[in-house]
């Protein structure tokens, strides 16, 4: 696999000189019906503060450049007050986008939103729409879905299926305090939600699973990719993969992919051929590109791509020769150390053949922020 990097900008203002230097975290773009990119992130004090808004920019060159900052939902100053945790963007069948996040009462703004006292914070399923194609964001709905925990995080791309149904991924807290990873649909564009599905659990609690990103195949399957990690020691164990042959209804258990990494996020090209990005977080750490010529059961472990260098800071798109091998530095407990993760969240938009675009964050000049890469590759 090789990569040819066209470009890399920050799409955030605040890595500017002059502008207020917010963190900006947690990016995901969305490809609109016009050729559009919008992009979604939070903004904040930190990335786990209690005063979290949620952003978006749009570009309209395929991500070269970007907008200014849409403000989509501020909540701090409600009688009320509520953060943005994270957020996520699609486009549904009549053209309406939804904007779809969890936000977390903010009376408390010292309190850790993963500490035992944030976790007991209350939180809701927000979902607000834009009719004019994301520059105004008016209509705020709340919603309960039937069947989950108390606890539910959105912070991976719906998608419509191929009958039009809207497919929305969810992480949730388990009763043993383990993550696991459940889905909703929508057949009225998000209007009302269906019973969640059990895409991922470990009934025992031995296991938890985070983050999971999908993506669509040509014949119809839907393949997700879910951060592992032992529950009681945070251990970060490869990432797993399910899949699922009927339009998300049922799911095949998590297998490992032995890809030693955390949040990895597939890119279908064709029925078979994947491309993944994904956060690495030992040496030589930053985000990585894989390939897959057989739907994500097997991966290239031996020869990935390095494309964000955090040691260098800046994109660098080369071929790793030498294998992965999983550090102790792993076993770092996850809620504590994710303050000090200087990078993270890629996701993937195919703009043309073998044209991508990757976003991220990352930490340039001390400052977190969100970027855009645009590459090609040639597998």
């Amino acid at each position: 696999m090789n990569v040819n990097i066209l470009d890399d900008v920050a799409v955030s203002p605040n890595l500017d000189e002059d502008a207020q230097n917010d963190v900006c975290v947690y990016p995901l773009p969305c490809r609109l019906n016009n050729g559009d990119l919008l992009c979604v992130y939070r903004r904040g004090k930190e990335k786990h503060s209690l005063d979290g808004i949620l952003i978006a920019q749009r570009s309209t060159d395929g991500g070269a450049t970007w907008s200014e900052q849409i403000i989509i939902h501020d909540g701090t100053h409600k009688k009320l007050p509520e953060s943005v945790l994270t957020g996520a963007l699609c486009q549904v069948a009549d053209g309406t986008i939804l904007a779809m996040f969890t936000a977390v009462d903010a009376k408390k703004p010292d309190v850790y939103i993963f500490s035992e006292e944030g976790r007991k914070l209350r939180q809701q399923l927000c979902v607000v729409r834009s009719k004019d194609g994301g520059k105004t964001w008016p209509i705020l709905e709340t919603h309960k879905l039937v069947g989950a925990p108390r606890n539910v995080y959105i912070g991976s791309r719906p998608f419509l299926l191929p009958n039009g149904d809207l497919f929305v991924p969810v992480e949730a807290t388990g009763e043993h305090g383990q993550q696991i990873i459940l889905a909703t649909i929508s057949s009225d564009g998000g209007q009302t939600f269906q019973p969640v599905i059990t895409c991922a659990e470990d009934k025992e609690g031995t296991f938890s699973y985070g983050d999971p990103r999908c993506t669509l195949l040509p014949d119809g399957r839907i393949v997700m990719l879910i951060w592992a990690f032992l529950n009681a020691t945070e251990e970060t164990i490869p990432v797993h993969r399910c899949v699922s042959m009927d339009r998300g209804q049922s799911w095949s258990p998590p297998v490992s992919t032995h890809v030693q990494s955390q949040i990895m996020t597939p890119l279908a090209l064709d029925s078979n051929r994947l491309i993944a990005a994904s956060t690495v977080r030992t040496v030589p750490a930053g985000i990585r590109l894989w390939f897959s010529s057989d739907a994500g059961e097997t991966w290239n472990t031996d020869s990935p791509v390095q494309m964000w260098d955090a040691r260098e800071e800046k994109m660098k798109g080369i071929l790793l020769t030498v294998e992965d091998k999983p550090s102790k530095s792993a076993s770092e407990e996850v809620w504590n150390a994710l303050p000090s993760f200087s990078f993270g969240t890629p996701d993937l938009v195919l703009l043309e053949k073998n044209t991508i675009l990757l976003t991220y964050y990352a930490i340039l000049r001390g400052i977190t922020h969100v970027r855009a890469c645009r590459f090609e590759v040639e597998l």
